[in-house]
């Protein structure tokens, strides 16, 4: 099942950059909005991949003031507000450039449909981040929050 699910991201990943990219018109703008949802719940999910990665790897400190839960803090925060940026920037130049986003009615509906996918980009890393830690409060990430 692991190794179906990474074949089928990696031909979803290669699929979307390499494949034939067709100008955006009114009709098929729908496909272009629905492509840019699914890529913001890519970058939610490695979002939260790398912020588990990197708060498994800070060790735990003994003592009266341990700061590795600041250091996970820290990590998940920073991580959480990376990801929105860099989707608006994957949005802005890559899907836009690519695509070619010149008749004004697209180019206006896909922007708002970038600025809500960047929006939920944020807000899913931060209610899955929370969840996570709520869920693992007795864990390294129930210092997250």
């Amino acid at each position: 099942m692991k190794k179906f699910l990474q074949l089928s991201l990696l031909l979803f990943i290669t699929n979307s950059f390499f494949a034939f990219p067709q100008k955006v018109t009114p009709q098929n703008v729908s496909s272009v909005v629905s492509e840019t949802y699914m890529w913001s719940s890519v970058f939610i999910l490695f979002a939260i991949l790398i912020s588990v990665v990197f708060s498994s790897a800070i060790k735990w400190e003994g003592g009266e003031n341990p700061s590795d839960g600041k250091k996970r803090k820290i990590v998940f925060f920073v991580t959480s507000l990376i990801s929105p940026v860099l989707f608006f920037l994957f949005g802005s130049v890559v899907i836009t450039s690519i695509k070619g986003m010149s008749n004004v009615v697209v180019a206006t509906k896909f922007g708002n449909t970038l600025m809500i996918s960047t929006v939920i980009v944020l807000v899913g890393n931060l209610v899955i981040g929370f969840a996570l830690s709520k869920f693992f409060s007795k864990g390294k990430f129930g210092s997250w929050f």
